[in-house]
């Protein structure tokens, strides 16, 4: 959506509750780009 790049940045999740409870890393999650081939036909 384009709004922040990883979950930690955006103040209004409840990632923050599950990081509280241990279940997520602080960290989690990706800023970066991904580079995986997702099933595209060869051209």
């Amino acid at each position: 959506h384009g709004w922040v790049c990883q979950v930690a940045d955006w103040p209004h999740s409840s990632f923050f509750k599950f990081v509280k409870m241990g279940v997520y890393p602080m960290t989690w999650g990706h800023s970066g780009e991904f580079d995986f081939d997702a099933g595209e036909q060869p051209e």
